[in-house]
């Protein structure tokens, strides 16, 4: 409650101030950071390494590397002739590459490996 009453004030006093759009992104800004600082304040749980095994996530490793390799080689499969097409017509070839390497990104971000 003290965060929402705060970031309000805050975003009003900037919206009065002319800052227009700026007020909502301060207003946000205020928000989530006092919501912080107030639960890291109060909360007597702090994050440690210690206790924590990495076990688990190398048996999820092995079954979803797999699936990611899979992912990437369908990427590829998908834009290859995006890519060769490109070449043959001269058009800049860093557009299509581009759209590859995005594409393969995006699987490594869906899988958490990057």
């Amino acid at each position: 409650m003290t965060a929402v009453i705060i970031a309000s004030v805050t975003g009003a006093a900037c919206a009065f101030s002319g800052l227009a759009y700026w007020s909502l992104a301060t207003q946000g800004l205020v928000y989530v950071s006092i919501n912080t600082l107030l639960a890291w304040h109060y909360s007597p749980w702090r994050p440690s390494l210690h206790g924590i095994t990495f076990e688990p996530v190398r048996r999820m490793l092995r079954f979803s590397f797999k699936i990611l390799l899979s992912n990437i080689a369908t990427i590829i499969n998908n834009n290859i002739l995006n890519f060769y097409w490109g070449i043959i017509t001269r058009h800049t070839p860093q557009v299509t590459s581009i759209r590859l390497i995005s594409g393969i990104r995006n699987a490594l971000v869906l899988y958490k490996v990057w």
